[in-house]
């Protein structure tokens, strides 16, 4: 009987943690492309799209908002480095005193395939009332699907409209 319970609970772990990994189309080597989209009561609205692209940069979009109203958000194509992806939006031109550093994006894929975003920087990440992006990380359960078209906005498609546009990416969490 003890067995028996320790196998089913086994099982049932597996079964959990696999559903966190299918965030890639076929295969280990297969591009990562994924939504993540989570509401909590203390945190309010996260999400995250990235797909990366056939280089090997990834194109995300990562958006928190704070449940105050407040957004915080990073969006962009970030470059390969090592184990994570860095994007550093460029410099604002109207910031000639350089009072609002530039932001720096890095994101990170734990073993269960959920992303890990740290920003660096708190003034130039896009957001309002100076609200800062910080660390953002997402449970498997948060997995939504697939990046299809959601970031052709990034892709160079002038016609397409940004994340923020689309209200139907995560829902209705």
């Amino acid at each position: 009987m003890r067995r028996a319970l320790t196998l089913a609970i086994a099982g049932a772990a597996m079964l959990g943690a696999a559903r966190g990994t299918k965030v890639r189309s076929s295969g280990p080597n297969a591009p990562y492309s994924a939504i993540y989209c989570v509401r909590e009561a203390h945190h309010g609205l996260r999400y995250f799209l990235g797909k990366e692209e056939p280089d090997g940069r990834l194109a995300f979009s990562v958006s928190h908002w704070l449940p105050n109203g407040a957004l915080t958000a990073a969006d962009g194509v970030a470059e390969r480095e090592g184990d994570h992806w860095t994007f550093t939006y460029p410099p604002d031109p109207y910031d000639r005193d350089e009072k609002y550093p530039s932001c720096t994006v890095r994101i990170w894929l734990r073993p269960d395939g959920t992303p890990r975003i740290e920003a660096d920087k708190v003034a130039r990440c896009v957001g309002g009332y100076n609200q800062e992006l910080g660390t953002i990380t997402f449970p498997p359960r948060a997995h939504w699907g697939r990046v299809t078209h959601e970031l052709a906005y990034l892709e160079g498609d002038k016609d397409a409209r940004t994340v923020e546009e689309q209200p139907d990416i995560c829902g209705n969490i």
